[in-house]
């Protein structure tokens, strides 16, 4: 058994098995019940990497050969332009955050090398496979749903290590029952601080003694088992509003709202082969206590509206016209159905209440993956339209008042959020349109309430995550590996075009700190439930993910000739 529609069979019938099908299940369920949510207590955060960790080095047992090194992050990350700053280290104690010592003392990656037997040294190339163990906030537990599991990490990214630990299995098994060993050596790496900037690949994608043992690299993301050999990149911005005696909230709305627009001129000038869709996303998620991510679309808001003798029909007015607008630039998803409960994507824009003079408008989106936004809902954004319709009453009531609750007219106020773009632009561009946006909603601010440029001013950062787009040969021999193994599991038409994922991930850090390294982002999951309240996999799209990655590291490795 050695051609490639027969391992195609055997690894099908094996993972179709109820013993698999169990066994993947509950290696999953396992894996996200360690919340591994990055956070400032460094201690107990290294305590459940290691849980992670343990799990892993107990499940890959299950393939003796393997090697297990537990190597720790570098220091110098640092160095480097794609270096993130630590800034879930931050508490009161340490309002700067840890240094990169303190941060991943008692940390790190987990490798685990799996052997090649050599015997055609001129077929094939050594690779790698990655996976992170970290999830994004807000963590809830595992929950078994009939062929679903349902769980923060499910999709983003545990289904990949799960992937990676099942074709371990069963390349082991190939290998003692079949006589089919790998003819290169796979490397394995468990990694951590995706979801905040990617210092652990990074840590490994500048280490060279790794270098030399892999020639090409597959990045498991929530990719719906589709590969890609390219990926758009992505900046989360921090906006720090500060005002004098006049409103925080409409000068943050004036921001949203030019970032938006330039965000679409981005889009607009995004013309890539790999890109056709133009995947270039312009994404709100917090906005002071509102909102737990960058990358997480912000679902809900609540804003406080005064002015003496402001009705309830003026307000409904403004707020009518305003959702109009924004319904048709957005669509709306009040109307739109969630393919998995069967109800609305959103069960209703927004709520007033109060009486005349002082109301209270919450509104609310759909949460999700950055990268989702197309298919969701921000709640941010859809605030910033109404806040700017009811701004345009103050000729009529000079005494309007908007704000968060609680909140001051003097201080400061935080939005952060991300904008994606496709390698027709640099982050460096990227970022210095972003500048120049909020700047253009501050003075459009300014401009509207009639005041001096000293009553509100705005600082743009990008202190946190900022991956770089890239491009890769979609011909390689690496792609061409990839969509072998797609076909002969019937998962993908040969003829289909080969793309750029619209979503980024640790695959940049490869494709720019090794250039003509072949770098395929690929494996199980769907990108619209990451980061989602409702984050989930289906075993088959689980089952299928082992299933491509072992024949797609038979094919690379050159253990079968196609």
């Amino acid at each position: 058994m050695n051609t490639l529609p027969e391992l195609g069979a055997w690894v099908r019938n094996e993972v179709e098995s109820n013993v698999f099908q169990v066994w993947m299940r509950d290696l999953l369920v396992e894996l996200c019940s360690v919340d591994t949510t990055p956070g400032p207590n460094i201690d107990d955060l290294a305590e459940r990497e290691k849980a992670v960790y343990d799990i892993i080095r107990r499940e890959m047992a299950g393939a003796p050969s393997a090697s297990l090194e537990c190597r720790p992050v570098s220091a110098e990350i640092t160095r480097s332009p794609h270096f993130s700053k630590l800034y879930y280290t931050q508490s009161p104690e340490h309002p700067e955050g840890l240094s990169v010592e303190d941060a991943y003392r008692g940390r790190g990656n987990l490798l685990c090398a799996l052997p090649g037997a050599g015997f055609a040294p001129e077929r094939g190339r050594p690779t790698a496979v990655n996976a992170h163990i970290d999830v994004v906030h807000p963590y809830f537990p595992p929950d078994v749903r009939g062929d679903t599991v349902f769980g923060r990490g499910a999709c983003d990214d545990k289904s990949g290590i799960v992937s990676m630990i099942g074709a371990a299995r069963l390349l082991h098994r190939l290998e003692q029952e079949e006589g089919l060993a790998l003819n290169q050596s796979v490397l394995f790496m468990f990694v951590t601080d995706e979801e905040t900037g990617g210092n652990g690949s990074l840590s490994l994608a500048m280490d060279a003694e790794l270098r030399g043992r892999y020639q090409s690299i597959a990045v498991l993301e929530c990719t719906g088992n589709d590969l890609h050999p390219a990926n758009r990149g992505a900046v989360w911005y921090k906006a720090t509003i500060r005002t004098h005696g006049v409103s925080k909230l409409e000068a943050a709305a004036r921001c949203v709202l030019a970032l938006e627009e330039e965000g679409a001129r981005i889009k607009a000038e995004s013309d890539h082969p790999l890109f056709p869709q133009r995947p270039v996303q312009t994404s709100h998620g917090i906005l002071q206590s509102f909102g737990e991510h960058p990358s997480r679309i912000n679902g809900y808001v609540k804003f406080l509206v005064a002015a003496k003798g402001l009705g309830r029909e003026v307000l409904n007015s403004r707020i009518r016209t305003a959702l109009e607008r924004y319904t048709a630039r957005y669509g709306d998803k009040t109307r739109a159905t969630d393919p998995e409960s069967g109800k609305p994507k959103v069960a209703r824009h927004l709520a007033i209440d109060g009486t005349r003079g002082r109301f209270v408008i919450e509104v609310w989106g759909a949460t999700g993956h950055m990268g989702s936004i197309l298919e969701n809902d921000c709640a941010i954004t859809k605030a910033a339209w109404v806040i700017r319709a009811l701004a345009g009453v103050r000729s009529e009531f000079p005494d309007l008042d908007i704000r968060l609750p609680d909140d001051s007219l003097d201080g400061e106020l935080n939005l952060e959020g991300g904008q994606g773009f496709v390698p027709t632009h640099s982050i460096e561009e990227v970022t210095a349109r972003m500048k120049e946006a909020v700047a253009v909603g501050i003075r459009r601010f300014i401009a509207e309430i009639g005041t001096g440029a000293e009553a509100a001013s705005a600082r743009i950062t990008f202190d946190k995550l900022h991956n770089a787009a890239f491009d890769g040969d979609p011909g390689s021999d690496t792609v061409r590996n990839g969509i072998r193994a797609s076909t002969c599991l019937g998962l993908r038409d040969p003829e289909a075009p080969v793309s750029g994922w619209t979503v980024s991930c640790d695959a940049r850090l490869f494709a720019c700190l090794q250039p003509g390294l072949p770098v395929l982002t690929m494996g199980p999951g769907r990108l619209r439930y990451a980061h989602s309240d409702q984050e989930h996999i289906r075993t088959e799209e689980l089952q299928a993910g082992v299933e491509v990655l072992t024949l797609f590291l038979l094919l690379e490795t050159g253990a079968i000739v196609p």
